[in-house]
């Protein structure tokens, strides 16, 4: 297994020298891939930056910009074509009237799912990283080091030996082809903002559990299930249904 990370956040006596490497070097990789972008036009400043502004209680909060585009145009395409065909069907065809709304549906918690939950998040007291309807909190006492690696894209370690996968940023054909310079450079930045949170931050005894959970966003699914469901049976009414 080849590791592309060169440190670990473990023990606070021997880590100031790390950070302060680890802050210049993710500044470096932020500026390089800034300036590398700049040049072009807004869309491809916005996907050479892969955080988001964050919502408390996050500080920071990263994606894989490179990705989501696809999958956001993918989706529109998709969703069209089938609000579109139940636009049209027979007042008859029962079956696409329950049928497509469902499939619409599904599709849209999918995205919904890869684009707006799946991420990497920095805390005050954590680091949470967000796979589909899990959740893995892990709190800065357990934490060991973030590392890319080429068998499996970015994970966290924690100081039992346990590997945390990000869905957010796993392993791609692209990025193994470029050598996973992009994601390097995203990984700089997320232990910048792990080792600034963890130098305010005041380590509890004994120390926390990492915490797995589900993190299923009920509502704005159940408002999409709703949502399409209102317009197949406006649809099916207006056809004389």
């Amino acid at each position: 297994m080849q590791c592309l990370g060169d440190y670990e956040l473990c023990h606070d006596d021997v880590l100031e020298p790390v950070r302060a490497k680890a802050r210049m070097r993710a500044v470096r990789g932020a500026m390089a891939s800034w300036n590398g972008a700049s040049g072009g036009n807004p869309v491809a400043r916005w996907l050479a930056d892969d955080s988001f502004p964050p919502k408390p209680p996050d500080l920071a909060v990263y994606r894989y910009k490179g990705m989501l585009w696809f999958l956001v145009v993918l989706w529109g395409v998709s969703e069209v074509v089938m609000l579109s065909i139940l636009a049209t069907l027979r007042p008859t065809v029962l079956g696409g009237y329950v049928g497509l709304p469902i499939a619409a549906w599904a599709g849209v918690c999918v995205t919904w799912l890869i684009v707006v939950v799946t991420a990497v998040r920095v805390r005050a007291d954590s680091l949470v990283i967000d796979n589909w309807v899990v959740r893995h909190v892990i709190p800065w006492e357990r934490f060991a080091g973030l590392f890319v690696e080429t068998e499996a894209g970015m994970i966290a370690r924690l100081d039992d030996g346990t590997v945390v996968k990000s869905v957010a940023f796993g392993r791609t054909l692209t990025d193994a082809i470029k050598g996973y310079s992009h994601m390097r450079e995203t990984l700089d930045r997320i232990r910048a903002d792990c080792s600034s949170a963890r130098t305010v931050h005041g380590n509890a005894h004994p120390p926390p559990d990492h915490r797995r959970s589900l993190n299923v966003p009920w509502r704005p699914l159940l408002g999409f299930l709703v949502f399409f469901e209102a317009f197949s049976w406006i649809a099916f009414a207006a056809h004389g249904g």
